[in-house]
């Protein structure tokens, strides 16, 4: 059991100032969890160039440099042992510790049980924050190996996954603020609100800011209970009447699941105003919002999934500035977001020199997940359509790309049909066809750019409720 941990002369002192570097991290309170060895074990003598020269490197305690001859070539090479192996070790040598885990994860996957390449993985899960899941590296460490030293490795991990935890348990603070310039070809479509549109179309170019504050604070048993606040505000620079405000609240508790995965309940509440008059003076679409919600992510989700959530929600909406036809409902929403991971990506478009393209012309692997949902929005309020079912699914691909940047495409259908039809009219049933691309490039620490384009169409049985509606939108999002 002990065959892919054996050391060479030379690793076993590379190995041992390496631990006596962390030894020096925990004392200064650092990472508080130090490397394994790195080149141990089988796929360590099959790495090219580049992680021959990255090994002297990181044995000099080197790290950013070996980062930065690695995370160029990454397009090139992902999915080569070796090489994701050292990518994943310099990614986590400096801080890096969401590139470290996408790099180490694929090393997994070409070689399941290596050692090495697991308890690495386990640092930089320790390093992210994430405990559960580096418990259950720990554990498949334990099963693949009865190596002593391994073993010294594991038990030492574990206690700096305790003392972390004990040094944790306290309250945090976290957030953003986002601004943002774009141009929208139909304004009269307003958010969540899909059921009322104005006749024809409006377009005008638009200004947005949005804002999150949240505070979480940490229970017994690894339960979080946290507070979320967000604030979305846009305002257009021709068409005032269709500027709107969006003030929305949580509270909830989430936990840890027996499967290792994460369970969440929360209390939500929403505040909407909207700037439009009616001749009698009320705001058309002022809006309150209160809703219950869970959801439930499996940690060892069934057949080839990579993860798998449920979710449900039942809520209630109000318009308490109108009267008569207010259009008061009940929304109840249950749904499932199966994912699979994307291997290696076939290039659609065969072109040289496209930052993060592999030589041979495919693309570094990401997540594809699909959102399926159904429910009812039950009218309380004498909404003349009646009550609505809606049903949904909506396809997402989201790919890490070279330069920390990563594409974000996506496409769904939501279905709808009316219960009760107008006078003179036939019951409402709609198509809307939704398809959105975008890119997030992390341009310094904490400062992302995020260019998106957005399409959707309605289809109607009805003339009066079909439209179209495109955005073009440019966000700038700091993160605290």
């Amino acid at each position: 059991m002990a065959q892919q941990f054996s050391l060479t002369r030379g690793a076993r002192a590379a190995v041992s100032c390496r631990l006596r570097a962390a030894s020096l991290l925990l004392l200064a309170g650092a990472l508080l969890a130090g490397p394994v060895p790195l080149w141990a074990g089988a796929g360590a003598d099959r790495g090219d160039a580049l992680a021959v020269q990255a090994r002297s490197l990181l044995d000099a305690r080197r790290g950013e440099a070996a980062w930065n001859i690695l995370a160029t070539r990454e397009a090139d090479h992902a999915g080569e042992f070796a090489f994701d192996y050292a990518l994943g070790m310099a990614a986590v040598d400096t801080g890096r510790y969401d590139r470290a885990i996408f790099a180490l994860e694929r090393a997994v996957l070409t070689e399941r049980r290596h050692v090495g390449a697991r308890l690495e993985l386990a640092r930089a899960y320790i390093g992210q924050g994430n405990f559960t899941r580096a418990g259950r590296e720990l554990d498949r460490v334990e099963e693949l190996t009865e190596d002593a030293r391994a073993l010294a490795v594991v038990e030492r991990y574990r206690n700096t996954i305790d003392r972390r935890m004990r040094a944790e348990r306290r309250t945090r603070f976290s957030g953003f603020v986002q601004l943002g310039v774009g141009h929208d070809s139909n304004i009269t479509v307003q958010p969540d609100d899909v059921a009322f549109i104005e006749p024809g179309e409006t377009d005008d170019n638009l200004w947005s800011a949005a804002a999150r504050a949240r505070v979480d604070r940490d229970l017994a048993g690894e339960r979080v209970f946290y507070a979320q606040a967000d604030l979305d505000e846009t305002r257009h620079l021709d068409e005032d009447d269709w500027d709107y405000r969006h003030l929305r609240g949580r509270l909830g508790v989430r936990g840890p699941t027996a499967d290792g995965g994460v369970w969440d309940a929360s209390l939500r509440a929403g505040l909407y105003r909207h700037e439009l008059e009616t001749a009698a003076g009320d705001t058309l679409r002022d809006r309150d919002s209160i809703a219950l919600a869970g959801l439930h992510r499996f940690g060892t989700p069934p057949g080839g999934l990579a993860g798998l959530t449920l979710f449900g929600q039942a809520a209630s909406m109000s318009y308490p500035e109108q009267s008569g036809d207010t259009g008061d409902t009940n929304l109840f929403l249950i749904g499932a977001v199966p994912e699979w991971t994307v291997g290696d990506l076939p290039s659609w478009i065969k072109t040289t020199g496209v930052p993060g393209r592999r030589q041979d012309g495919r693309l570094p692997g990401g997540i594809f997940a699909l959102t399926v949902a159904g429910g009812l929005e039950q009218e309380t309020g004498g909404r003349v359509d009646g009550d609505r079912i809606l049903l949904s699914g909506q396809g997402r691909l989201r790919w890490p790309m070279a330069n920390n940047w990563l594409i974000d495409v996506g496409g769904g259908l939501r279905l709808s049909r009316f219960s009760e039809s107008r006078p003179g009219e036939s019951r409402r049933e709609d198509r809307l066809l939704s398809v959105s691309a975008r890119a997030i490039w992390g341009f310094a620490t904490n400062w992302t750019l995020r260019p998106q384009a957005r399409y959707a169409k309605n289809f109607s049985n009805l003339d009066g409720s079909e439209y179209d509606r495109t955005e073009l939108l440019l966000d700038v999002r700091r993160v605290f």
